[in-house]
């Protein structure tokens, strides 16, 4: 019993961090995504500036909404506070879709 006192608040602990670092990592991949539409949307506007006006303002409208888009989209559910949120959380998706089978 003493035992599990000191490591469930560790596991927990544990769980939440591994899951914000999870978040952190996605966020760092959006950034380096919007970095190098940023340095493609450079390329693509020397070579179209000399064609197409339209062309150009359909890259710059494509550049506005890429770049634009909030980095927090990346989280797709708010971070749950303990494990056991999660497996009821699972529990209750599968409890769903057996419900919708039948």
């Amino acid at each position: 019993v003493a035992k599990a006192t000191i490591s469930l608040p560790l596991l927990i602990v544990a769980w939440i961090k591994a899951k914000e670092r999870a978040y952190l990592f996605r966020m760092r991949e959006d950034y380096a995504y919007k970095y190098s539409a940023a340095m493609a949307f450079e390329g693509y506007k020397k070579q179209i500036q000399e064609q197409d006006p339209e062309l150009q303002q359909q890259l710059l409208q494509i550049a506005i909404d890429n770049l634009g888009k909030n980095p927090t989209s990346v989280f797709d559910k708010e971070l749950q506070s303990t494990p056991l949120e999660t497996i009821i959380e699972g529990v209750g998706k599968r409890i769903d879709q057996a419900i919708a089978k039948n």
